[in-house]
């Protein structure tokens, strides 16, 4: 008796492993990973784990590699970590009972763009701004228009995106900051005053990604709920009505949530499911619903499955789906939907595209990320498609040479993060937006001068640290600096060599970054030679006008070089 009591107690608990109460995730291990790195093991911690459980990552389901009722192990594939931003992470059982989320931050250097504006925040939560600042969008506190990355201090950023002229943050904190035009309520600061600084906006916390369009914006929280506030005459703030707000409000019945994403008049959201939901304006099929007809709430795509990604062009709309394949719906005068002609589509259409791992949209042009490699579509009469002239396309064509994430469009520029985290952008500058300092367009790819706010410029001699090694992949190595930024002198550009200067590596000393910054031919003088040991250069007064570091794109040994165009050796704090 004692022995069928004991059976039975073990039947018990297998069923209970199996069929057991709703999952309790309360820990990741690591807590957050690094953008670009290789797929990576994410143990889940917690209760009530049961057998054939799965795992998501935002929307993609993944399946345990290992899995008792207290602990998942899964392989986060690299796809999902190419780019910094936060998922959420659930435990979902065999028989649908889903456990709460659990942010997974993927921290590195992530972009943003509005219309004539860029953002960038940089390894270690540092957010940049540059560009277009006519209603102080930049954060900066001033209305001036700025041709180059420049800091924005007060506090630390997890995401950050742009509309026409305001930018929304997402603090590390999880509370948001807004700058800008506020027109129609968009800085969610509960008026209509517009700022040339930073605010913080009441109440929400939370917050994990946000969304802008041209004059609204969008914010996601970390149960899965996202809020909304601005211009509302399409209903793009899904509240079931048009009436503006100036106070960001809970969407009704939008709930788990993992991405959203904002046109010009028009919101994306996608859940966690893989389904997608739209709201707003659609009088080009931008929601991607077969039909013209806007909408006031979120309304389900019904054709749409198995979505990962999302991303919204001024009036188009693309998602990327786990297989890796891109739908695209909405507007296509240009050529944007990448499907060989300019005919508009209001239901998702499949592109003739496979392995795609990331995606992007402007106002008028679409980018994709394959191998590394971004291939664009669209408008290009600022050369925001990268190719080296001023011709639209209406089929993705190969951009940039593979090394590249993030791509993200604007309107009439695209920018993607390149080799060792530097912003690489093109098309138009009239504002700066490119961050390269010249205001002058370029149909080809140019790197943000990343500088810093504070330079010192050192006298006729400096003296280089005495620890450093070049990478086999062209990284600079220091001890205590792990996130540290390097320069490639490969550039990205793939339909044409590279006309532009080359970037010269950092290198870092007693916690200042020294950027010796842009270089080009000739070398004159070799540091292994020195036998990268401390060394002391000397040169006339003459040439510190141009004193650089740059990598040999061959063996990434590092270079002394002269090259007129920039001031004397700076040294930036990091």
């Amino acid at each position: 008796m004692l022995k069928q009591f004991s059976t039975l107690l073990a039947i018990l608990a297998l069923a209970a492993f199996v069929h057991g109460q709703t999952p309790v995730l309360t820990g990741l291990t690591p807590p957050s990973m690094l953008a670009g790195a290789g797929a990576t093991t994410l143990t889940l911690h917690g209760t009530g784990f049961m057998a054939m459980s799965t795992v998501r990552i935002g929307a993609r389901s993944l399946t345990p590699s290992s899995l008792t009722s207290t602990q998942i192990q899964v392989l986060v594939p690299a796809t999902d970590l190419l780019n910094a931003r936060v998922h959420l992470v659930r435990v979902e059982s065999n028989g649908g009972a889903v456990s709460a989320a659990v942010p997974l931050p993927v921290l590195g250097e992530s972009l943003g763009s509005g219309s004539w504006h860029s953002l960038a925040i940089d390894c270690n939560s540092a957010l940049y701004t540059w560009g277009s600042n006519f209603s102080g969008q930049l954060g900066l506190g001033t209305n001036i228009n700025v041709g180059v990355p420049t800091r924005v201090t007060g506090f630390s950023a997890l995401a950050a995106e742009a509309g026409l002229g305001h930018t929304l943050v997402v603090a590390t904190d999880t509370t948001l900051r807004s700058t800008g035009l506020n027109a129609s309520g968009q800085l969610g600061l509960g008026n209509l005053t517009s700022r040339t600084s930073f605010a913080a906006v009441p109440v929400v916390t939370g917050a994990i990604g946000v969304a802008t369009g041209a004059a609204h914006s969008l914010a996601l929280l970390v149960d899965g709920t996202v809020l909304a506030c601005g211009e509302n005459a399409n209903g793009q703030l899904g509240l079931g009505d048009t009436t503006d707000r100036t106070s960001f409000t809970l969407i009704p019945g939008l709930t788990e949530v993992v991405a959203i994403a904002a046109g010009e008049n028009h919101s994306l959201a996608l859940l966690r499911t893989g389904a997608v939901r739209s709201w707003g304006l659609n009088n080009v099929g931008q929601l991607g619903l077969g039909d013209l007809a806007s909408r006031s709430s979120p309304t389900a795509t019904t054709t749409l499955t198995n979505v990962v990604a999302l991303a919204a062009g001024g009036w188009h709309s693309l998602a990327l789906k786990a297989d890796g394949s891109v739908a695209a719906w909405g507007a296509n005068v240009s050529g944007q939907l990448g499907l060989a002609d300019t005919t508009d589509r209001s239901s998702p259409t499949a592109l003739a595209l496979t392995n795609v791992s990331a995606i992007g949209a402007g106002e008028y042009h679409s980018l994709v990320l394959q191998a590394g490699a971004v291939w664009t579509t669209g408008d290009n009469t600022s050369g925001q498609l990268a190719l080296g002239d001023y011709t639209n396309r209406s089929t993705f064509t190969l951009a940039s040479a593979p090394g590249a994430r993030m791509p993200v469009g604007a309107s009439a520029h695209t920018a993607m993060i390149g080799p060792f985290g530097i912003p690489w952008s093109a098309g138009n500058n009239t504002y700066g937006q490119l961050g390269d300092g010249t205001f002058l367009v370029n149909p080809l790819l140019v790197p943000a001068l990343w500088l810093d706010l504070t330079p010192v410029v050192l006298g006729l001699s400096a003296t280089l640290p005495s620890t450093f090694t070049a990478a086999v992949n062209g990284a600079l190595e220091h001890a205590g600096h792990t996130y540290l930024n390097a320069f490639s002198a490969d550039p990205l550009n793939a339909s044409a060599p590279y006309q532009g200067p080359w970037f010269g590596l950092f290198v870092t000393h007693d916690d200042l970054l020294f950027q010796i910054a842009i270089g080009a031919p000739p070398f004159v003088g070799n540091l292994d030679a020195l036998g990268n040991t401390s060394a002391s250069i000397t040169l006339p007064l003459a040439s510190l006008a141009g004193l650089q570091l740059f990598a040999n794109s061959t063996t990434w040994d590092l270079n002394l070089g002269i090259y007129t165009g920039y001031s004397a050796i700076a040294a930036y704090t990091f």
